[in-house]
């Protein structure tokens, strides 16, 4: 068989088609390089090496979720705020009762070692644990107190927002409160209950034929569950779409 003589070059089409697809190449990176050089460019004016720059936390629950959660700025934002107060014990500064003969009495199974007792009455003394700075939003209200034979079967819980009733619940303590062991006690819900003004109290009043126990109050605020499956973000923007799974936990 004849021997193929080596080839010293390329044809002139050969070359013409591989001038073509170098530049088809070109031309799709391009853009790419382009847009990345921009990107680059913004984010090297964002900063000057003679400032200063704090992160601030976005206050926006969903930027969060998605990972936007901070952002970058050179004036200093202050101090955060303070966050609301989620449990209250019968001591607190924002406990408050009103009549007298309200009693504390030390014991060692009470939500942090006491809690106060009033007698049986008409309903004119009044134990109040007031909540304020809260998130709009919904929170399970939970109670707790020591059980003892000698207190009333009947406690008479009011959950209020402002002077709106939200909700009344009777309550037996002689029986260990039924619900979540949290610090060592466990507590009872009264319920779910929507807050939009940021307030929220909770009384218990002495209208009852046995005694009646002042104690804790927590509020666990209560979400519906969101889970991101996917993002997807786009080349020419800072767009992102996501893809995600909403589990129903608060009424509706």
């Amino acid at each position: 068989m004849p021997r193929q003589p080596n080839r010293k070059g390329f044809s002139l089409v050969e070359l013409q088609i591989s001038f073509l697809v170098f530049a088809i190449g070109v031309a799709g990176l391009g853009p790419l390089v382009v847009m990345q050089s921009r990107h680059l460019k913004t984010i090297e004016n964002r900063f000057n090496s003679n400032n200063v720059y704090y992160l601030s936390p976005s206050n926006d629950e969903w930027a969060r979720k998605l990972g936007a959660g901070a952002s970058m700025t050179a004036y200093d934002p202050g101090p955060r705020l303070t966050p609301p107060v989620l449990v209250m014990d019968d001591g607190d500064i924002s406990f408050s009762t009103e009549g007298d003969d309200w009693t504390v009495e030390t014991n060692a199974d009470s939500y942090q070692g006491n809690h106060q007792q009033h007698a049986g009455g008409d309903g004119s003394a009044i134990a109040r644990w007031g909540f304020t700075n809260l998130a709009p939003g919904w929170y399970d209200v939970r109670v707790t107190w020591h059980e003892d034979d000698a207190q009333t079967t009947a406690a008479p819980f009011k959950v209020l927002e402002g002077l709106q009733n939200k909700g009344e619940s009777s309550i037996d303590q002689q029986v260990a409160p039924s619900g979540e062991v949290i610090d060592g006690r466990p507590w009872q819900s009264l319920g779910i209950f929507s807050i939009t003004s940021g307030s929220l109290s909770v009384e218990l009043t002495d209208a009852s034929a046995d005694p009646v126990v002042a104690d804790g109050v927590r509020l666990i605020p209560v979400k519906n569950d969101v889970q991101i499956n996917s993002l997807d973000k786009s080349l020419s923007s800072e767009d992102v779409t996501a893809h995600v799974t909403v589990t129903v936990q608060v009424p509706q």
